[in-house]
């Protein structure tokens, strides 16, 4: 009788314990760090796991954890590629378990990725919140940038090719434009609340960022009607507000991730500060 009575506890406790999905941005494939040759640039060792040092902080919360896309693709895929890969996951999930509950995480375009499972109604249902790190919103400057010099012989259209960072690889780089149909057919019907978290680069011990960070800068004080060129050094901070904005923090594109090294950082510890109190409260 005793036993059963556990067992029926541990049952509804598993219930009632919600479930995170952690959505990486770009640079990823499935849960991994995926860079092509820039590994070799900044010496990651191996597979290195996106979330790697996010992922601890977010069960030390109470939450189980999900990371989407799942399966690997050299950071090759569409955000509607990538969305459907995690649709499909969540959809697993609730056919083993109906009554499961999903808050989502979405770093960088992995925010976006979010967007688009809040329009799928075969899951949209079990979704309780979203929370944006570092998205993209209205598009990327960057994204304009790579498709202004992809074709050009000067050092950043040789980078481009090098490093394969080019549409005609990185599908979601269309996705990215301010232009883009992804983005701007993205719905909510179902007005599940919606959180976001903006940020900017201040330090400088992170010298690939340090160096995008002045590269974006220039190009959109030079090439933009909007100017508003303060950035992470990947996304400009003006496209990161939407809907409840928790606040603006400084650390740059990975710190606001925790990814590899920076998990060290000032930015790293911003960004659990301002999540701290905003995820227990979902609970």
């Amino acid at each position: 009788m005793l036993k059963t009575v556990f067992i029926l506890l541990l049952s509804l406790n598993a219930v009632a314990s919600p479930t995170m999905v952690l959505i990486p941005g770009a640079a990823s494939s499935g849960k991994y760090i995926s860079i092509d040759v820039l590994s070799t640039i900044l010496d990651i060792p191996g597979q290195q796991e996106y979330f790697y040092n996010f992922d601890p902080f977010i069960k030390s919360l109470g939450y189980k954890t999900i990371i989407c896309p799942f399966n690997e693709d050299q950071d090759r895929r569409s955000l509607n590629d990538r969305a459907h890969a995690c649709h499909k996951i969540i959809l697993e999930k609730l056919a083993k378990s109906p009554n499961t509950k999903f808050h989502i995480i979405g770093h960088s375009m992995g925010g976006l990725i979010g967007r688009k499972l809040l329009e799928k109604e075969d899951i949209n249902f079990s979704i309780e919140t979203l929370t944006t790190i570092s998205t993209p919103h209205r598009g990327a400057a960057l994204s304009h940038f790579v498709f202004d010099n992809q074709d050009r012989k000067n050092p950043y259209g040789v980078f481009l090719r090098r490093t394969n960072f080019i549409p005609e690889i990185k599908k979601y780089i269309t996705d990215l434009r301010f232009d883009s149909r992804f983005i701007s057919n993205l719905t909510n019907k179902k007005k599940i609340p919606i959180y976001s978290v903006s940020n900017y680069k201040t330090n400088y011990y992170n010298i690939p960022f340090e160096a995008s960070y002045s590269i974006l800068k220039s190009y959109i004080k030079n090439n933009l009607p909007h100017k508003d060129w303060l950035n992470d050094g990947i996304i400009e901070t003006s496209s990161m507000n939407f809907g409840t904005h928790l606040g603006t923090i400084k650390a740059d594109h990975m710190e606001t991730a925790c990814v590899l090294y920076t998990k060290y950082s000032k930015g790293c510890k911003n960004i659990k500060e301002l999540l701290k109190n905003h995820l227990k409260a979902l609970y």
